[in-house]
């Protein structure tokens, strides 16, 4: 899949099982979302959708984000969302608003989508992308551990299951 020439992943990234069925992954482009993109590519700034697609980057709407931690990140081979341009967004967040709650992470010879969907991409960015959520929504002390899911598996059929009724496996 390409975008404007540029390729959505890096091929030695994806498994054959992806490979395989990458056709299924994406279906239509929404029209309006895809010129709203291409306004913004062509302007360098986030926008507001058209026919005005208003620079979402002054002071005012800035001052609307203050306080949202934000984790920018972006393979070093992205063509898409590149690693200068979260380098930029990176700054002008910190010129703007000092250096707490924003972090930024580019991942050596990751494209674009292939940080979601790669064969490593849960070695390489899942943890850096949850070490981040929990942070936020944990606090500073948290530290995930990984179960023994080899061993302790019997242990979850004693979770209590979703649903409110209180029932087990």
């Amino acid at each position: 899949m390409l975008t404007r020439q540029n390729r959505l992943w890096n091929h030695r990234n994806l498994n054959e099982a992806t490979h395989r069925q990458i056709n299924r992954f994406f279906g239509g482009v929404n029209m309006t979302l895809l010129h709203t993109l291409m306004q913004q590519g062509h302007r360098g700034v986030v926008t507001t959708n058209g026919p005005l697609f208003t620079d979402l980057t002054s002071p005012s709407n800035l001052a609307r984000i203050r306080g949202i931690p934000i984790l920018l990140f972006s393979g070093s081979d992205n063509k898409v969302l590149t690693p200068e341009a979260t380098d930029r967004t990176y700054t002008l967040l910190r010129d703007h608003f000092g250096c707490e709650g924003y972090f930024r992470y580019v991942v050596k010879g990751y494209g674009h989508l292939d940080c979601w969907m790669g064969r490593e991409s849960y070695k390489d960015i899942f943890p850096v992308v949850r070490a981040e959520v929990d942070r936020v929504c944990r606090g500073e002390g948290y530290k995930y551990v990984e179960p023994d899911w080899k061993n302790d598996w019997k242990g979850w059929k004693a979770i209590p299951r979703s649903g409110g009724n209180g029932t087990t496996a």
